[in-house]
């Protein structure tokens, strides 16, 4: 007996622990469903104290009437299972309030076995918080949907074994594939790829992050092949889903078409290695032809040819029919370059007119000179331009690997040198590299330098020579002779070193020096009324800032325009824009020279056509007069076309006083030479204005 009342005393005891401590409403209610027992937490979930439940129907805890009913019939019955399955419903708070709750129990039967209700054990949570939880997620849930169908690209989500589990409408599209068809499928069935330009499979990267990687990304140059069999270029990353264990519990995978992207790729890569114009390769990728063509030669122990060509007068051809035909003769060069040379050889434009040919597979110098004799055959066939057949020639240097150079930059620079040579000759000229042209290079650096050197190193220096009034046998003007102080040559005349000056470009700082210097000598002698002519180089006039220049020139030293002229040889008419820049020079009050004449091309529209003041007949010609009938005649006819054209005439050279009884017989108004006087310095030229100046059997007219 008494240990029947300890074991019921026990149960009790652990009965009334959970009762009392549980965050759940315990309610226990008789089979009419009123409330017998009501646990402390009722208080909580609620408002009632437990005391006041005791008695009343279980009704006065729900929200809705009907739910009272509905439950009592399906869940308080004899016909109800005995333990209760869990249910939702809505309770009703003692303040009226409402709480979504979760109820669960079971039935009590009665003790003397008759297989009677005593009653119910009904156990109520308050589920409010896990209902927020539920809409915050589903919410959540429905967002992040929204924002994977909205994306750009496209999305491919697996489980664990790779089986496809949702695809965005962009994945959809891309794969040829509806979720509805995808779903349950190994995503390698659905996402296949390739390499884009070996047509080759590429390993699964779903495949790859399920067996470890943590995030797989596809190389370039990958292909997905549609359902439709389209190729698209794509790129992608691969990531796994973990749980809070680290496990795998599935793959994200998302990509983009990148077609668009891969052809502007392709495009700016043919631009960067691809000459626009000619659509041959360019300066950089034939460094890269040339590095790989001498690799193999290495390799191989072959030779290799480097031919380096520039198209003869082609800048005549630009200026005097237009940049279009130019790009026309350029683009037809390359092609037909293209054509006559073999496959594995390259043919680059180096830029302007320059081109450049990496041949192999010849045995001797011969087998060179037979390619380069293909060349200058195809580069003479006529161009038609404008209704015109254009024969186009062009100068080549080449170099040879091992003979000429080990490197690319040997080889460029010696068949550079070598085409330089080849133009001296003629057209269609070919120069193999020597080492006598490495020192003429070498040479012609040096000259550069030193040139450039003597300006500020005040070698260079100007010297005068009178010009001669032939009626009244005095000096009216002098010519400015620029000469260089060099420090190991000793005196250089322009002769030695101009035309260095004109193919360096140092003519330019050259050129405005002589100008500003002989502007300043002139002012010396404002009020006399006497004349200084400075020689101008077609380079400075192709400057069309060149008027701009001599007009600031004349304001800083006060020089009046008129006490100045400029002498430019024929050479000049050919240049494009000259007419306009002469104009403009006219317009400041400069006289304006033809220097040489007789001696360039010029035609007589030139003379009609451009504004020229005088023109001074060539010292060759002058020198001949009186022993070569024929220059003679040549003298006397320039002498007549320029008076009947209004322009005035300068004997130059003028070394006899035969020469100039004869140039003023025959209407020259003006000459110089070393019969008057040699070439003065500046300090030199007050005294030669002050002695009495006649000449032996030459009296003033």
């Amino acid at each position: 007996m008494t240990g029947r009342k300890n074991r019921w005393e026990e149960e009790h005891f652990r009965f009334q622990a959970i009762f009392e401590s549980s965050v759940d409403a315990i309610l226990a209610v008789d089979p009419q469903r009123h409330i017998v027992l009501a646990s402390p937490s009722v208080q909580r979930i609620f408002g009632y104290d437990p005391s006041e439940l005791i008695g009343q129907s279980i009704a006065v805890l729900y929200h809705r009437h009907e739910d009272f009913v509905e439950q009592g019939r399906l869940r308080y019955s004899m016909e109800a299972s005995e333990s209760l399955a869990p249910y939702e419903v809505e309770y009703r708070r003692k303040d009226g309030t409402t709480f979504p709750g979760e109820a669960s129990g079971r039935k009590i039967l009665s003790s003397r076995g008759n297989g009677k209700i005593a009653g119910f054990m009904v156990m109520i949570r308050d589920i409010s918080r896990r209902k927020q939880l539920m809409v915050a997620l589903a919410r959540e849930r429905e967002q992040w949907f929204v924002t994977l169908k909205s994306l750009g690209d496209a999305v491919v989500v697996t489980d664990g074994q790779g089986l496809v589990t949702f695809m965005n409408p962009v994945a959809e599209t891309l794969t040829g594939y509806s979720l509805l068809e995808a779903s349950g499928r190994p995503v390698d069935e659905v996402f296949r790829i390739e390499d884009e330009t070996t047509g080759a499979r590429v390993d699964d990267p779903v495949r790859r992050c399920l067996a470890g990687e943590r995030l797989s990304g596809l190389s370039n140059h990958i292909a997905l092949l549609s359902r439709n069999g389209q190729k698209i270029a794509i790129e992608e990353t691969a990531s796994p889903v973990l749980d809070t264990e680290h496990r795998i519990t599935g793959i994200v995978l998302v990509f983009r078409d990148v077609t668009e992207k891969r052809e502007m790729e392709r495009r700016l890569a043919y631009q960067a290695q691809f000459d626009h114009l000619t659509r041959i390769p360019n300066r950089v990728l034939f460094h890269d032809r040339l590095d790989q063509a001498l690799e193999r030669a290495r390799r191989q122990g072959a030779p290799l040819a480097l031919l380096y060509m520039d198209l003869d007068s082609f800048k005549e051809v630009n200026d005097s029919l237009g940049h279009q035909a130019g790009d026309l003769v350029l683009r037809e060069a390359a092609t037909r370059l293209v054509r006559v040379t073999r496959g594995e050889d390259t043919v680059a434009r180096m830029g302007g007119d320059e081109f450049t040919v990496i041949m192999t597979g010849f045995d001797s110098q011969e087998g060179i000179l037979s390619a380069v004799d293909r060349i200058f055959g195809e580069l003479s066939q006529p161009i038609r331009i404008g209704g015109r057949d254009l024969v186009v020639s062009a100068s080549i240097g080449v170099s040879v690997y091992p003979r000429d150079g080990l490197e690319a930059s040997e080889l460029l620079r010696n068949a550079d040198i070598a085409m330089y040579k080849a133009k001296e000759r003629r057209s269609n000229a070919v120069e193999f590299f020597s080492g006598e042209m490495s020192a003429a290079l070498d040479r012609r650096v040096s000259m550069t330098n030193a040139l450039r050197q003597a300006l500020v190193r005040s070698e260079i220096f100007l010297e005068f020579q009178p010009v001669v009034d032939l009626v009244s046998n005095k000096p009216v003007g002098f010519e400015t002779l620029v000469r260089w102080r060099h420090p190991e040559k000793g005196l250089l005349l322009p002769g030695e070193f101009i035309d260095h000056a004109e193919s360096t470009g140092l003519i330019g700082s050259l050129g405005s020096w002589v100008l500003r210097e002989a502007c300043r000598e002139a002012v010396r002698w404002n009020g006399s009324g006497i004349f200084f002519s400075v020689n101008i180089s077609g380079r400075q006039l192709q400057d069309a800032s060149f008027p701009d220049s001599l007009r600031v020139v004349l304001e800083e030293t006060g020089l009046p325009p008129q006490r100045l002229e400029l002498e430019f040889s024929e050479t000049i008419f050919f240049q494009k824009d000259v007419g306009r820049i002469l104009s403009e020079l006219r317009e400041i009050g400069v006289r304006l020279v033809i220097d040489d004449f007789g001696k360039g091309f010029s035609s007589l529209g030139s003379l009609r056509k451009f504004p020229v003041d005088r023109v001074k007949i060539d010292r060759d010609f002058v020198a001949e007069i009186g022993r070569d009938p024929r220059a003679t005649a040549i003298v006397r006819t320039m002498l007549s076309l320029a008076k009947d054209l209004g322009l005035s005439a300068i004997g130059e050279g003028a070394e006899s006083v035969d020469q100039v009884a004869f140039l003023r017989e025959n209407g020259c108004s003006l000459a110089q030479g070393f019969l008057f006087s040699r070439p003065l310095a500046a300090g030199f030229l007050p005294p030669f204005f002050e002695k009495d100046f006649f000449f032996s059997g030459l009296k003033p007219s």
